[in-house]
């Protein structure tokens, strides 16, 4: 019985240790657009015909969003600002494109030395490019991806990742009942 409990507090304890790092790029979990800030920083569901929507769920693209632009900025705490531009552009009437840009600049920072001489100065930056698809598959049913090519920048250090969001949506117009999966 010692033995059992020994190796479940252990597996745990390992499971604990390995969750740490799966918040890389936590900028792009920031809300960009009032509206979603107003839903508690997340909207998944919900059909407002607000382009910024598609940002979370690709599968929120819609017809009505045709041609459509959308410009965010937000001065955040100290230096910090963060912001996104977002077009869309339907293929047809079942078929949407979405292209998009995030960033976040955190400011210039002095660079010092270990005797706290200043060396100079640098600045940090994330930014996330992306093109979103989303489809009609019925009159309820929509789906979508996106690929973003996500890039950082903090003094002299670089980093790229590529990720991808899914989504689809579900939408019962006569009930407004909202339903997705991001």
């Amino acid at each position: 019985m010692r033995k059992l409990f020994f190796i479940y507090a252990l597996t745990f304890i390992c499971a604990l240790g390995l969750s740490a790092k799966t918040n890389s790029f936590a900028f792009l979990t920031l809300p960009y657009s009032s509206q979603a800030a107003a839903l508690g920083g997340k909207n998944v569901s919900y059909r407002s015909g607000d382009l910024n929507f598609s940002m979370q769920n690709p599968a929120l693209l819609t017809d009505e969003m045709h041609k459509s632009l959308a410009l965010n900025v937000t001065s955040y705490l100290a230096d910090i600002n963060f912001g996104s531009v977002v077009y869309c552009h339907n293929i047809d009437t079942m078929n949407f494109l979405s292209y998009g840009v995030q960033f976040i600049n955190y400011g210039k920072f002095t660079e010092r030395n270990e005797r706290d001489e200043e060396m100079g100065s640098f600045s940090a930056n994330d930014w996330a490019m992306y093109v979103s698809y989303g489809r009609r598959l019925s009159e309820r049913w929509t789906a979508g991806a996106t690929l973003k090519p996500v890039f950082s920048s903090y003094e002299s250090y670089f980093s790229f990742a590529l990720a991808v969001d899914l989504g689809v949506s579900y939408y019962k117009r006569k009930r407004i009942f909202h339903s997705a999966l991001p």
